[in-house]
This record gives C-alpha cells, structure tokens and sequence, in this order.
C-alpha cells in the first residue's frame, strides 16, 4: 500500500519567504533614495561651479581688450561697469543681488544685444589697480537646493 506525500508549503515557509523578499527590496528602495539624493547633491555643485566658471571665462576675456573701465555702482550687492571693447564699442555688465535672495544674475549688454551669463552668483568683485584689474565671482546653488556651497573664482588681468 502507497502512502501519498503532499507537497505543498506551509505557512511558516510562505511568511519567512515574504519577510526575506520585504527586506531585500526595502534594502534596494532605500539604495535608490540615496543614490538619488547623492544626485541631487551632486548636480547643484555642478551647476554652481558651471555658473561661476561661466561668468569668470567671459569676464577674462573681454577684460583682456577692455580700454577705459568706467565704474557706474560698485557696492556688496551691485556692480556695474563699462569699457570699451574693440569689436563691440560700449560693453556693459551688470550684477545685483537683493537681499532675500542668495544670489543674482549677471549680465552682459552691449549695442546688439543684452546676454546673461549667470543666474545664481553670490558675490561680484572687481578691483582696478595700477598694473592691473582684479575680479572676484563667488556662485551659490539655487534656493531650495540641498547643497548651497559657495564655488568662488579669482582671477587678474594686467593692463595693456
């Protein structure tokens, strides 16, 4: 005579398995959160760093051509000068910053056309001396970003 064996699983089974398969995949959701905050964090620095280096790469070169800086405001939150370049005449840049705000856009205008370099730069320096013009860009990421870590650039150009 035959004695039949059932197989099924028992319910201890099927709890331990769903336990097991809940951790494993609370473990990989909480992976992608971090990985997705790392990101993010990430991503501010990058554009903070993009913005400052922006206005810094633009502001050395055309300070290199520049005849005759003329200071129009020059205070913490705004800066604004003149000079003439040999292409483009009049070529004006601009910055002010208000004070419930991190940081303010940059912008560059001459006769043609008004172009803005940066949005979210912190602090603008810029110094004439004798032999030469010193500047100053410090970016800070944008509100409401997890990071806000100011990326400052220096940088001197000599007179011709």
């Amino acid at each position: 005579m035959k004695t039949r064996q059932n197989k099924a699983y028992t319910l201890v089974e099927v709890m331990m398995t769903v336990l097991i398969f809940a951790m494993i995949m609370g473990g990989l959701y909480a992976g992608l959160i971090a990985g997705g905050r790392s990101w993010q964090v990430y991503d501010a620095k990058a554009l903070t760093q993009r913005e400052a280096r922006r206005v810094f790469v633009t502001l050395n070169r055309d300070l290199r051509m520049a005849r005759g800086l003329i200071f129009k405001k020059k205070d913490k939150n705004t800066v604004v000068f003149s000079f003439q370049h040999p292409d483009q005449g009049l070529v004006t840049y601009a910055w002010s910053r208000p004070d419930t705000v991190q940081g303010g856009p940059v912008t560059r205008s001459h006769a043609d056309s008004v172009w803005v370099i940066a949005r979210h730069i912190s602090a603008f320096q810029i110094i004439e001396s004798a032999d030469g013009i010193r500047f100053s860009v410090a970016a800070v990421s944008p509100e409401g970003r997890r990071s806000s870590q100011e990326f400052r650039l220096t940088g001197q150009v000599k007179k011709r």
